[in-house]
Formats: structure tokens, sequence, C-alpha cells
């Protein structure tokens, strides 16, 4: 029996698996699959995030903003508030695919095959268990936040202290209430899909209970935790440049892909007189639409590799510290699933019958209404019957 795994050591096990999974052997629409539930799950990621500095002095009419709102009308106003119900309707919508996609992922990687379907219906409960999870813990930090640092800086901003002594106050809170808050989310975020979601998974169980099972290994290893978050952030910086380099190669394709009906389109345009119309923008917004999918599906699929080591490696690090939630194999070798998931049942077969009853009671039975075209019954048969019901149907003594 081998030694249990580090979160050291728990490093080429991880990279076995993702050879595993992706290479042993080498199938396109498995790869397509997982990719898809990968980016679906939340698990695609690495690349550089692009931040936008807006200065104010370069916006015409910035200063005037307030005066400019006094002139919206209630279309405007309308417009703006159905935009703002739809942005958090599509990101719920998303936030519920992405926990329900994160169970399908563990047990694609785990099984080493994707059944999206199966997987989907036999970790139901489990997935909106997380989901409603996610939104308590959303919902928790925008009220902690709001009350910690929204009500000073608002009482600030009505008192007039918007001078120095006001952006002072601004970094304080930055630094010992908005960073400090973000960092710990952050940290309860990454705990629960990397180690509850696993336990919600092995033990079918609600992510409540997952906790209960999890905070106990938490204070009982704090070293390992500790060396596993550090190695994830390594790891995690060194999969951000390489998701950046995947990102600039799936933009680069995806243009030389559409450069050329992009020309075409742009002389055509310019042949026949662009005027913007609600047809037109509709337009642009679909081609924009096609484009920005296109370049999301080749970056899933060239990042999957990476995903997949970051959905096996905390797998491995959990059955390395409780090997009764072990899931792959902590052997040197070639890691295998030696916790088989419960199997997928679609047609259960039917419970056996109590000691002591009959066969002739529990045995399954013809229809009364036999099909048409079905053989026809045996005579002895049924005259046999029909002698027996007469028997059991006749008085005692008559």
């Amino acid at each position: 029996m081998s030694p249990p795994l580090t979160p050291a050591d728990a490093v080429s096990p991880a990279l076995r698996q993702v050879k595993r999974v992706l290479l042993a052997p080498f199938r396109f629409r498995q790869w397509v699959t997982l990719a898809m539930v990968a980016l679906l799950a939340g698990a695609i990621g690495g690349g550089g995030r692009a931040t936008a500095r807006l200065d104010p002095n370069r916006i015409p009419g910035a200063s005037k903003v307030g005066e400019a709102l006094k002139h919206f009308d209630g279309l405007a106003v309308a417009a703006v508030v159905v935009g703002v119900v739809l942005m958090l309707l599509l990101g719920l919508i998303f936030t519920y695919l992405s926990a329900k996609f994160t169970l399908v992922f563990v047990d694609g990687v785990i099984r080493g095959e994707v059944h999206v379907r199966h997987a989907w219906r036999e970790c139901h409960d489990q997935g909106e268990s997380y989901f409603f999870w996610q939104i308590g813990l959303t919902a928790a930090l925008l009220a902690t936040l709001a009350a910690a640092a929204g009500v000073p800086l608002w009482r600030a901003w009505r008192l007039g202290h918007v001078g120095i002594a006001g952006a002072w106050w601004f970094v304080l809170l930055l630094v010992f209430v908005v960073l400090p808050l973000c960092v710990a989310a952050g940290l309860t975020s990454m705990v629960a899909k990397d180690f509850v979601v696993p336990v919600m998974y092995v033990e079918r169980c609600r992510v409540l209970s997952a906790w209960r099972r999890v905070l106990p290994l938490l204070r009982a290893n704090l070293k390992a935790f500790a060396l596993y978050a550090s190695l994830k952030l390594a790891l995690g910086l060194a999969a951000a440049i390489g998701g950046f380099l995947v990102a600039l190669v799936s933009i680069m394709s995806v243009a030389l892909v559409f450069l050329l009906p992009a020309g075409i389109a742009a002389a055509v345009i310019l042949a026949v007189g662009w005027t913007w119309s609600p047809l037109s923008i509709a337009l642009c917004v679909v081609c924009g639409l096609v484009v920005l999918g296109a370049v999301m599906f080749l970056y899933a699929c060239l990042y999957l590799p990476a995903a997949v080591f970051f959905r096996a490696y905390p797998l491995l690090v959990l059955g390395g510290i409780d090997p009764g939630l072990a899931t792959l194999d902590t052997a040197w070798g070639a890691p295998v699933p030696v916790l088989q998931p419960p199997p997928y049942v679609v047609n259960p077969p039917p419970p056996p019958p109590r000691p002591g009853t009959p066969a002739a009671d529990w045995a399954p039975r013809p229809s009364a209404g036999a099909e048409e075209g079905s053989a026809p019954a045996d005579p002895a048969t049924t005259e046999s019957d029909m002698l027996d019901l007469e028997e059991f149907a006749a008085p005692e003594g008559g």
C-alpha cells in the first residue's frame, strides 16, 4: 500500500490523470464535450484579466451627468431598468448552470468519461444545493461590504468630507475592510469548489452536510491545506500566463478564420451604403456573438488540460488526507478510480420477493388485455387455472 500523498506529491498523479482522461485514448468528441462542460462550470480560466480605466475628464459631458439624467424620459428609464433586470437574470442563469455543471465536471474527471445527462440527473439535488449556497455567499458578501464600507463612505459624502481626509478614509476602508473580506470570500469559495463539492459528489449529500464533513478535516490538517493553497496559487499564476498565451492564440486563430468573410461583408456594406437601423444593429450584435462564441470555444478546448489538472489535483489531495473520500488512486502508478461512484441505473430491477411468498404471487403476469398478434394462451393452463379458481370459490361441505 502506497503512503498517502501530500499536496506536493499529488502534482504528478494529477498530471497522469490528465493524460488518462484526455489522451488514453484520445477521443475528439469527449475532448470537445468535456471542454464545454468545463466552460459552463467556470473551470476555464487562467487568462489575463483586462481592466479598463475611465478618466472622467476624457468623457464628454461627464461633469454634467446629473443634469443629463434629468432629461431622460420614461422610455429610457424603463429601458435601463429592463436591462438591469435582464443582466441579473442572466447572472442567475449562468450561476445555476455553473453549479450544476461543476458536479458534472467532477463526475467526468473521476470516471474518465463524460455522461452529461446521467450526471446532471444523478447530481441534481447536490447541484441545486450548491447553487443556493453560492447565492447566499454572494448576498452575505455584498451586505457585509455595504454595511462595513458603503455606509461610512455614504455618511462622509453626505457630511461633505470629500477632500484629502475622505481619500484617506477610502484607502483605510479598502485595505482593512474590503480587501480582507474579498480574500476571505475567495478562500471560502475555493474550499467549497475544491473540497466541499467532491464530498457532496461522493456522499450524495447537500452543501451544509459536506461543510460539516470538511471543516474538521481543515482544523486537523491546517498545514496541509496551507501548503495546498500556496501551491495552487503558484500553479495558478503559471496557468494564468499560459492561459493568456492561449487566449492570444484563440483570438488570432478566430480572426484569421473570420478575416475573409469580414472583408467581403465590409465590401458589400461600402457598396450598398451603410445606415444604422435596428436591423443593422441586430446583425452586428449577432456577428459579434458568433465571433465571441468561437473564441470562447477554441479557448476552452486549448485550456482543457489545465482545467482537468486543477480538478483532479484537489481530488487527490482530499483522498490523501482522508482515504474515506478517495476517488482517485493515490499510488505512484497510473491513477485509476478506486472508489467507484454509484452506477447509473436507468431501469432498476424489481425488488426481491419477501420470504415465504409463493412464486406465483410475485412473478410477473401478462396484462389482462393481450396485444393483438401475441401468442395464444395455453388451453390446458387456462382450464387448470379455472378449476383451481372454482375449487377455491366453492364453499366448504358444499
